[in-house]
């Protein structure tokens, strides 16, 4: 019976986490005990729980089919009297620091919205490299690109006219029975017109880092969904089968998943001295020291494995053994010193390239989530992406030695805390669903054998 079950389970994970330099068990034992506590907290206090945001961009890649009008798919936005007065005015501050938006160069869900289905190449076709300087446009002078920056990892939602407050805690993110096109379009573009190409075996490692990442948003979404799927009479509770199917059964989405929970971790430690000198006020004391004294236990060096378990500092460098990989063994003379210099020029600018087209891909993904068609879905999509790219511009737009020299908007700092929760969850559903395959499998084997007995 023992050895049926380990064959029937889904496969356990253990060991160092690929490209990493941390193991699956630390991540397991200080999330459970440490950061998850600490992150669900954290996202329900009155600064982190109000997230703002247009849901009502147009779509920038195709016509779209309109929204969902399932119950279950509409977002609950704030009554203009629930948001604390302290709090729009630091908004609303905020925007005024940061200037109106540049002028654009003219040249320059559901389930099935965790599926992986290929398919549609609007998105792909729209989209065109974009080199730093000059702006996107990717659908050629049609479309209004909102003031985005150029520098943007990420589409900024921060000075459209339609922004408003949406309490995220009273908009879980979980199942939402929106089908449709629109869901296998949207995840079709996101991997087939907007990822590196070629056999993951075969990309370098910043490629590697993008594709996992893609992939640890999607797992994190399939593993919300699963977790707390509709059960047809206003409750949610966890679909076993919808979740061995989307993630469970599948290693290497897994590991992705643990890839991007580091990937994100990394940067809320390095973030450190940003979190711990937010301004938190929102006319609630008790509640505003609270937050404050969760963002130092977040920080904190307790747990370093966790908090420095993805280097970043490699990403988008020319590495020694690339540089002298075809060099002679011994350097003669100028020539080869030439030589090795011009090789260090090609390779930099290389990099340089891959960066930009590592940005260009991930902010035009963020992009798509305009065109997602259910309401919360969009929401959480447009807040996760959101998360990670500002994850990615604390990581890759910081040249300081000492503490981070990037600035991030209250927006920012929201997404980036609630995504990380969002995979924080999701890896504490990894040993909640085997125990409950576990379960279905013990009550299988014992009918069985209650059945030869009976017979």
């Amino acid at each position: 019976v023992a050895e049926y079950l380990q064959c029937s389970l889904c496969d356990e994970l253990s060991g160092t986490i690929d490209d990493c330099c941390c193991d699956v068990e630390t991540v397991d034992s200080t999330n459970e005990e440490h950061f998850l506590p600490i992150l669900q907290q954290l996202t329900n206090t009155t600064y982190f729980k109000y997230f703002k945001v247009d849901l009502w961009r147009d779509c920038p890649f195709w016509q779209e089919d309109g929204m969902c009008m399932a119950r279950d798919c509409a977002v609950c936005e704030c009554d203009p009297n629930e948001i604390p007065q302290e709090l729009i005015d630091s908004d609303e501050d905020e925007a005024r620091a940061r200037g109106p938006p540049e002028e654009c160069d003219e040249q320059s869900g559901g389930h099935e919205l965790a599926k992986i289905q290929f398919g549609g190449e609007e998105a792909g076709r729209a989209f065109h490299e974009w080199k730093l300087g000059t702006a996107v446009d990717a659908d050629d002078g049609e479309g209004d690109s909102g003031g985005d920056s150029v520098l943007a990892w990420t589409v900024q939602d921060e000075d459209s006219p339609g922004m408003t407050y949406v309490n995220v805690a009273m908009n879980p993110e979980r199942d939402t029975k929106y089908t449709g096109a629109n869901t296998r379009r949207v995840w079709g573009s996101v991997y087939k017109e907007n990822c590196f190409d070629g056999p993951f075996d075969g990309l370098c490692f910043e490629e590697r880092v993008f594709q996992r990442i893609i992939s640890g948003i999607q797992g994190s979404i399939s593993s919300h969904i699963a977790a707390q799927y509709s059960q047809g009479d206003g409750t949610f509770g966890p679909n076993l089968d919808l979740y061995l199917r989307m993630i469970g059964r599948h290693p290497d989405r897994l590991k992705n998943l643990y890839f991007t929970y580091l990937f994100v971790m990394r940067a809320i430690a390095k973030a450190k001295p940003i979190l711990e000198g937010l301004l938190v006020n929102t006319g609630v004391p008790d509640d505003d020291q609270r937050t404050r004294e969760l963002l130092a236990s977040l920080t904190s060096q307790e747990v370093p494995a966790v908090l420095r378990g993805f280097d970043e500092s490699s990403m988008f460098k020319v590495k020694a053994e690339e540089l002298v990989a075809e060099c002679p063994p011994v350097l003669h003379g100028l020539e080869d010193l030439h030589d090795l210099q011009h090789r260090y020029v090609d390779e930099a600018a290389k990099k340089a390239k891959l960066k930009d087209s590592f940005r260009a891909k991930f902010h035009n993904i963020s992009r798509i989530m305009d065109c997602v068609g259910c309401e919360k879905c969009r929401l959480w999509g447009k807040l996760e992406f959101l998360g990670v790219g500002t994850a990615m511009k604390i990581l890759f737009d910081d040249d300081a030695t000492h503490g981070p020299n990037v600035k991030l908007t209250r927006n920012e700092v929201i997404a980036l805390v609630t995504v990380v929760k969002q995979l924080a969850e999701s890896l504490s559903y990894i040993p909640l669903m085997r125990g409950l395959e576990e379960q279905r499998m013990l009550w299988r084997v014992g009918a069985g054998v209650g059945g030869i007995i009976a017979l």
